[in-house]
């Protein structure tokens, strides 16, 4: 029997005691079932969520473009095709959007004289859509509702960057490389980001790419959590990444990440007939822990 916990553990009211009951007999018959606030919880869940009875307050986040940083220029990887320009998301009815295209766009941060591999070239072939949230988060519980773009070349993201008070961590809630169903959760730490140790999960997803999935992290001191649509993906005690000098980078604050970048490697050839291809981010609940 799964020990399921709704988000917060404060008192249920009716309505969720009687959600929480149909639930148990939903899974006990080997049905699906979405809980109040969104969380999809299918027979397949064979996580004991017990450990996530912790006190949350949960709230939606505003899609307000206000809300974000964009980020500008080259990635600092070459491994990626794609350079990230103001034209390549928006805030609509629909939430956010982000957008991969064939554009042969200029580079906004463009400067000749720089040795940073983000801002020294001019051109690129493609453009990509990267957006950074203001508020940096620690323990608490983030749900993404997003469709990922599924075209081949392109790899979008949904991610945790840490604010480099403790070395360099970074947790991937979600990569999805085109023209694949499958998404990854992976964890990159270390002391400086040019020294890492990584690790990863993956997940079969079917329609990653035409259907809107639930991504969610749940974050304690102790434990790190990461589910598709309700289903265990990637489990951890951030303490792992514990380095000799005392630090802990998957500890430290956080910023939100969404981005759809080019990939041509890991995500396969680009085809231009299929782009652009646009990731379509629906709603975002922040859980702060208390």
């Amino acid at each position: 029997m799964i020990n399921l916990v709704p988000h917060s553990t404060s008192s249920k009211p009716l309505a969720m005691q009687s959600s929480l009951k149909n639930l148990i007999l939903m899974i006990t018959i080997g049905l699906s079932a979405i809980l109040p606030g969104g969380l999809v919880v299918s027979a397949e869940t064979v996580y004991n969520q017990a450990s996530l009875k912790r006190p949350l307050t949960r709230e939606r986040y505003p899609l307000a473009l206000s809300n974000w940083d964009t980020f500008l220029g080259f990635d600092y990887s070459q491994e990626f095709k794609q350079v990230y320009t103001y034209n390549n998301y928006e805030s609509s009815a629909q939430g956010l959007l982000l957008s991969a295209r064939q554009d042969y766009p200029q580079n906004p941060l463009y400067d000749p004289n720089s040795d940073d591999p983000r801002i020294n070239k001019s051109q690129a072939i493609y453009s990509g859509g990267r957006l950074e949230l203001k508020e940096k988060f620690q323990y608490g519980h983030i749900q993404i509702k997003a469709k990922l773009p599924n075209n081949p070349g392109l790899l979008p993201a949904i991610w945790l960057i840490g604010d480099g008070s403790q070395g360099y961590g970074e947790i991937d809630i979600a990569e999805a490389p085109g023209n694949d169903n499958r998404a990854y959760a992976t964890i990159h730490y270390g002391d400086n980001p040019t020294d890492i140790t990584s690790a990863y999960k993956e997940k079969t997803i079917n329609n990653i790419g035409t259907k809107f999935h639930y991504y969610d992290i749940y974050r304690f001191p102790d434990l790190v959590v990461i589910l598709y649509d309700g289903i265990l993906v990637y489990e951890f005690n951030p303490e792992i990444s514990r380095q000799p000098n005392g630090q802990v980078p998957l500890n430290q604050p956080m910023t939100l990440v969404l981005n759809v970048a080019v990939h041509e490697g890991w995500a396969k050839a680009v085809d231009p007939k299929q782009l652009p291809g646009i990731m379509e981010v629906l709603e975002i609940f922040v859980g702060h822990y208390n």
